[in-house]
């Protein structure tokens, strides 16, 4: 069908330029002008007749689940509000509220697929227990524990609550009997749940620090309709207070494994698609390279065009958040939660603004030198183009092509999942979580813009119009764009096939239609018909809830949806009253009466180095020799007092497989033929680590360290990846201290593996023996907290929790035991530390608050980044660019990056999924990997290429004089640095052992330290780039530029600080001060001192803390050490010669 379709594409074009004169570029030849009115009133009355059929005929083609809702959004907080002061839940004074109207996705899923289909998922809307539509309620307040979600049915009848108490909260204890009467009554009284039908499948406490204990209860019902799948109640009580009442359907772990190997299939198409996005990007880069060169490039219009969709992205980001409170974490506050959301929102535009931007002005300027009779993209809506015949007929040929390509996708439904039996999720036309936002109409309209502006840009004219230009170079000009046409088919399908739908390939097959005809649209038309049918084809699938959805002020966001759907008719409307008579458009508005700007010289004009104002120091090296003199010891030392002694990984990767191995032929346990074996290592539990070290302090930290607070080991994984993706769940793993001593073996079991039903007693029992026999634990030395059942299929597994009585207590926290029991088998015994619940929360309001600072560290460095390469194009373009620069470092980072992904490979399959292919995992890894280092690579190469011809200032003294400042003032950079651990860090600093568990470890330090140094020597240069240029060599605003470097390099330059934001600070500040030094002293007076610099800052680090935390790390060290150096020493001599 697309080889077809391309060939009409291919005759299209072929039969010659668009007329210039024509009443609506709709004619065709030998047909009169009366004709032609009659074509398009054809047209016209087709394009109704279709959006009649599309509007009768769509609820029966979805599947569309009816849903009464007679609650609104008002009336669930209200009745939530008056429920929970009934019954005392929550906070007495909830400062806020947020409300959403929910479906239940897993079981929505798992019934219309394996438990009786849309049908079967209907008629749950009429069980009296269960409910898949929900409102939530949530009741909060800022810094309290404490909070309520209460949830009722699309009718207003209460489903099910879950208040959260505080582990510390007191409240009387009662007896299992006492608590399982006071759910049944509180059951049927408040939720109307008859609980005598169900039967009482697991009931277990658990004792919280302060003593109190809480009781839960499942109650549980075999349904036929619902398969594999429970029908439970799940429901707890807190001390003496009901604390949760929840119905729920149990999806079975069989089918979520099934539905996640079902869906790694569409995530791996989908990779295609974005693989080949990614190549249209490279292709959008080429081509402004290209218009840049020629003084072809049109850059305001499309930064303008692109800017706004980004502002309103961020909107339409900002617009959900009254639905954004529902995951709001109560330990942030308000302010810090806004900011961070806000944050992150211009973040992500600010990124997807410049992808817009490269896309824009690719699409305008290839489509301008490829279709010369195609109008003029950026003047379409000007007075002198929007009135006329040519521009009004290609709006109206958009509009009308909706109704029709509606009807395509209606069909291609009806036909697919009634005769080919294809899945698509149902939905309800009803969303009253779009009327929640503060403006509803905003967030469809910034999304369809996006959609058809971008995607077309990108996915059509990118392609087409580059094979069009090539095919005109090389004479194939028909054949180049038959291919392209094809190719854009499959991207733009492939781009979407990550929708939950089956086959895989649905989406792929259902947009060849529509990609075929956006695609001959651009060819014929330009992009204007083609973005106008996109943009309200998705406004109207996208605004449909509106639409049927009621509640207070919905017909202002109808009529604001209609209105700007209509807005590219009101524009050529106005405009032609305007003009006051239709018009034809002038050959000056076609691509072929654009006229490009003087070209700019190709040649280079390199301004010869000139000598610094200011002459050299001759106290400048002595200085820095006694400065670093005295302060190198002083840095080593504190270096080494900071850094926390941590046990080495002694065995090598293959030996800990041995072990993994000999373990369980030692238990005689075989795994399964076929089973694949992986390692992977890790490292000190940073977080539990850091809990201990504030609140025990260094000695008790150092004393848990190895038993109960796990040391450097392998994890050595058993598990198959083929044959019954159920029976895959089952794995073997063997977790091995760095000594070669194992820590404990665990044995996970599917579901419906068989096994047999253990009293409460008979478990304990057995959790006793496994506890002695593992870690020469006896129950005398320890307390039961928790017991906690879980009825299986065909067993029943236990979990037990025993707090610690033989050590010392810990100032804060508890040492427990966990023991877990599958039917008689014991398939994990573990110590652990608990972190109580109080300081858990002070961290992640911490954590929250360094959120916020990375984010702006991210912003700026997104800016340098993607500024850098921006500006090196526009270089390259001009003849001041060095083009062996760009390759070296770009290849150099590309290899590099590669090599150290491939090396770390075993630790990547390592935590792969086995309910998904192994080879989808891989080509998913290996893609993503592709990517994520070719486009720094590509961005790094571009600045490196024009910082060459930045490096104007030269002092004028001889290369060793600078390369030996260089090193000092280097040197006296770490020991400025070294200040950060004069105060309490807030964990221990330990040595980074990931490189155990790559194929060659000695290799891991060498790849990481040679990417480092390439990465930041360019990112450093382009900052002290940057301040010459401010400055003008030192001539100028010296405090403002010096002002600039301190926050630059803070943020920038700053690579310590860890997870606490007064560390951070710290850190930051003494990254500006050796930035501002560092530049002041050295770097203005001559830039290719920077990579020495940073090369000394690496050996440094490298150097100072050379231990041996795996085999092999060491040698990987030194190694990376001389590399770092002779390429800091080449990179040096090669800036100095090309000045």
């Amino acid at each position: 069908m697309a080889g077809k379709s391309c060939c009409i594409a291919i005759r299209l074009y072929r039969s010659g330029p668009v007329p210039v004169i024509d009443t609506n570029q709709f004619a065709i030849p030998g047909i009169g002008m009366n004709k032609r009115h009659l074509i398009w009133v054809a047209f016209t009355a087709v394009s109704l007749a279709c959006a009649f059929i599309a509007y009768s005929f769509f609820p029966k083609a979805f599947p569309i689940v009816s849903v009464d809702i007679s609650m609104t959004r008002e009336l669930a907080i209200e009745n939530a509000l008056d429920l929970s002061q009934e019954h005392g839940w929550g906070p007495a004074r909830p400062q806020r509220d947020a409300a959403s109207f929910e479906t239940n996705i897993p079981v929505k899923t798992f019934v219309e697929l394996e438990a009786g289909g849309i049908d079967g998922f209907a008629r749950l809307l009429e069980d009296p227990i269960f409910s898949p539509y929900t409102w939530r309620v949530r009741l909060f307040s800022e810094g309290e524990i404490n909070e309520t979600t209460v949830l009722f049915r699309p009718d207003g009848r209460p489903y099910g609550f879950v208040e959260r108490i505080a582990e510390d909260e007191e409240r009387p204890n009662v007896g299992p009997d006492v608590a399982k009467r006071t759910v049944e009554v509180a059951a049927s009284g408040i939720w109307d749940i008859d609980l005598a039908g169900l039967e009482l499948m697991e009931s277990g406490q658990d004792e919280k620090p302060n003593g109190r204990i809480d009781h839960r209860f499942v109650y549980e019902s075999f349904r036929p309709d619902l398969g594999d799948g429970r029908l439970q109640v799940r429901a707890r009580v807190s001390g003496d207070r009901i604390s949760m009442v929840m119905p729920s359907i149990r999806v079975p772990e069989s089918f979520t494994r099934r539905y996640q190997e079902m869906r790694s299939a569409n995530n791996s198409i989908s990779t295609i698609g974005q693989v080949g996005m990614f190549f249209l990007l490279i292709i959008s880069g080429i081509g402004f390279y290209q218009l840049s060169r020629r003084g072809q490039l049109i850059w305001r219009p499309a930064i303008v065009a692109a800017g706004l969709i980004a502002l309103l992205q961020i909107a339409a980001s900002l617009n959900t958040l009254p639905l954004a409170w529902l995951s709001y974490d109560t330990s942030d506050s308000s302010s810090v939660f806004l900011i961070q959301n806000a944050l992150s929102s211009i973040l992500a535009s600010l990124s997807l603004g410049l992808i817009l931007t490269l896309s824009f002005i690719a699409a305008e300027g290839l489509s301008r030198l490829a279709f010369p009779d195609h109008p003029q993209f950026w003047q379409i809506w000007s007075r002198q183009a929007a009135p006329t015949k040519s521009v009004a007929a290609r709006t109206g040929m958009g509009y009308l092509l909706v109704p029709i390509n509606l009807v395509f996708v209606i069909s291609f439904y009806f036909f697919t999942q009634n005769l080919g039996g294809w899945w698509n999720p149902s939905d309800t036309l009803v969303s009253p979580d779009s009327l929640a936002h503060f403006v509803p109409w905003l967030t469809p309209f910034a999304l369809s813009l996006q959609a058809g502006f971008w995607e077309e840009c990108l996915f059509r004219a990118v392609p087409i119009a580059s094979a069009a230009l090539l095919g005109q170079r090389y004479g194939h000009r028909g054949l180049f764009i038959t291919v392209a046409f094809i190719v854009q088919i499959l991207i733009f399908g492939a781009g979407h096939a990550n929708y939950p739908a089956q086959p895989a390939y649905a989406r792929v097959v259902e947009l060849v239609v529509p990609s075929i005809i956006f695609g001959l649209l651009y060819l014929r038309y330009g992009l204007l018909p083609a973005i106008i049918m996109h943009f309200v084809f998705d406004i109207v699938l996208m605004g449909l809830p509106i639409f049927y959805t009621t509640g207070p002020g919905v017909w202002f966001d109808r009529s604001m949806l209609s209105l700007i759907a209509l807005f590219p008719i009101i524009i050529i409307l106005l405009r032609r009253y305007q003009a006051r008579a239709w018009s034809d458009l002038p050959s000056t508005h076609r691509n072929s009466g654009w006229q490009p700007s003087t070209a700019v010289s190709r040649e280079p004009s390199i301004t010869p180095p000139t000598q610094a104002s200011d002459h050299w120091p001759t106290i400048l090296i002595p200085a820095l020799v006694v400065f670093c003199i005295i302060a190198i010891p002083v840095a080593y030392w504190l270096n080494a007092e900071s850094r926390t002694e941590t046990p080495s990984i002694e065995i090598t990767r293959n030996e800990a497989l041995e072990v993994g191995r000999s373990t369980l032929e030692e238990r005689s346990i075989e795994t399964k033929p076929g089973a694949l074996e992986m390692v992977s290592v890790s490292g000190v539990d940073g977080y539990v680590g850091m809990f201990l070290w504030q609140t025990a302090g260094e000695d008790t930290y150092k004393k848990l360290l190895g038993n109960w607070l796990q040391s450097p080991r392998y994890f050595v994984r058993f598990a198959l990846f083929k044959g019954d993706v159920a029976d895959r769940a089952e794995e073997w793993g063997v977790t091995v201290r760095g000594d070669g001593t194992v820590i404990n073996v665990r044995h996970r079991l599917p579901e419906t593996a068989s096994g047999v039903d253990l009293s409460e007693e008979e478990a304990r029992s057995m959790a006793y023996a496994a506890l002695y026999r593992e870690m020469q634990v006896s129950p005398t030395s320890m307390r039961e907290l928790s017991v906690t059942p879980t009825k299986q299929p065909s067993r029943t597994d236990w979990s037990f929790t025993f707090a610690d009585l033989k050590f010392e207590p810990l100032p804060k926290g508890e040492r427990r035991y966990a023991v877990r029991i599958a039917g008689d088998e014991i398939v994990s015994a573990t110590r652990f530390i608990h972190i109580p619940e109080d300081w858990r929360r002070e961290q992640q309001s911490k954590a929250t608050t360094m959120g916020i600072v990375m984010t702006l560290v991210q912003v700026v460095t997104l800016c340098l980044n993607f500024g850098g390469a921006i500006v090196g194009i526009i270089a390259w373009s001009r003849g001041k660019f060095s083009i062996y620069h760009f390759l070296v470092v770009a290849i150099s980072l590309l290899v590099f990056g590669l090599l150290g992904e491939a090396n770390g490979f075993p630790m990547l399959t390592a935590g792969f999924s086995t309910a998904q292919p192994f080879v989808n995992q891989v080509w998913n890894t290996v893609a993503f990997t592709l990517i994520q280092n070719l486009i720094p690579a590509v961005l790094t190469g571009l600045t490196a290429g024009m910082i060459v011809f930045w490096r104007r200032n030269s002092s004028g003294a001889e290369s060793t004089r600078l390369m030996v400042t260089a090193v000092l003032v280097g040197l006296a950079s770490v020991c400025i640095g070294a200040l950060l651990f004069l105060q309490d860090l807030p964990g221990p600093r330990l040595s980074a052992v990931f490189g155990a568990g790559f194929a060659l470890p000695f290799a891991a330090p060498i790849t990481q330290w040679i990417v480092n140094f390439i990465a930041i020597s360019v990112r450093y240069l382009l900052i002290f780039g940057i301040a010459n240029y401010v400055s003008k060599d030192w001539t100028r605003w010296k405090i403002p530029t010096l002002a600039g470097l301190f926050l630059i390099g803070g943020f920038a330059m700053n690579s310590g600080g860890g997870s606490d934001l007064t560390t951070w600070v710290t850190s930051a500040s003494l990254s500006g001060v050796t930035a501002m030094l560092g530049y002041w002293l050295l770097i203005r007076r001559d830039l290719a001192t920077v990579p020495i610099i940073v090369a000394t800052t690496i050996c440094w680090s490298v150097m100072a803390n050379l231990d041996q935390p795996y085999p092999g790390a060491v040698i990987g060290h030194s190694v990376a050490a001389l590399i770092v150096a002779a390429m800091a020493w080449i990179w040096f001599n090669a800036l100095r010669k090309n000045t």
